[in-house]
Formats: C-alpha cells, sequence, structure tokens
C-alpha cells in the first residue's frame, strides 16, 4: 500500500481523515465538543488503526504488534493495551468516535455522524474499557 510522503500514513486513511473534518492528522489532534484536543504518539497510533478498521473489531494482539513493531521486547498486552484504550477513550468521551471494548478480545471504533452530535442532542454514551 502506498504511503503519504507528508505524514507515513497509508493513502486512503490519510485521505479519510482529511475528509472526517475534525481531525488533524498533522498535529494529531481530534476535536471534541468544539475544544482541540492533541493526541499521544501512542494514543495517535492506536486511534488511527482503529479508524482504518472502523466497524470491525481490531484484536489487542494486534494492537501491541503495531505499537511494538520496532521494540525489541514487548509488554504484556492485555494490560498496557487496556490502560492506552481506556485513556484514549476518555479523551475522545464527547466526540463523535466511541471506542467498543470487547473483553479479552480487542476493541472497535464507532463513528457516528456529525448530525448525530448536533449541538441540543445527547452526546453518545461511553463504551470505554
Amino acid at each position: 500500500m502506498a504511503l503519504c510522503e507528508r505524514c507515513g500514513d497509508e493513502i486512503p486513511l490519510a485521505n479519510d481523515l482529511d475528509r472526517a473534518g475534525d481531525i488533524d492528522r498533522r498535529r494529531h489532534v481530534i476535536m471534541v465538543a468544539g475544544t482541540p484536543h492533541r493526541l499521544s504518539a501512542t494514543h495517535w497510533q492506536i486511534f488511527t488503526l482503529l479508524y482504518g478498521h472502523r466497524g470491525d473489531v481490531v484484536y489487542a494482539d494486534r494492537i501491541q504488534a503495531e505499537l511494538y513493531r520496532e521494540a525489541k521486547e514487548r509488554p504484556e498486552a492485555s494490560n498496557i493495551i487496556r490502560e492506552h484504550a481506556r485513556r484514549l477513550c476518555r479523551v475522545l468521551a464527547g466526540s463523535r468516535y466511541l471506542i467498543e471494548n470487547y473483553r479479552g478480545i480487542g476493541y472497535e471504533l464507532i463513528v457516528a455522524d456529525a448530525a448525530d452530535i448536533a449541538p441540543g442532542r445527547a452526546e453518545p454514551v461511553s463504551r470505554c474499557p
């Protein structure tokens, strides 16, 4: 798959992120209730992996493999991946991005339509791990 020369993401994923409108992939920022929230490098990596597979469950082992691809030693996946997903979910609370936790299996990113999060409407229910 071809990579974007500017950011290194796969081109179709980079194009999807650009079309989202509430994501600034250059600065790793996601708009939450009109406020920009900058994601750490690890959280950005998890978010883009889940975003690229939105609507599908991404196994925790796959997330661990992506995060520690170049590391000589990989930490225990269950605790570290769960903690990163929990923190990312907190950052995304109030946005149109929802992380569904499938305990012992993995995580799924659910993306609501922008109209579903219109002002005056209830925010989505958090499903943090």
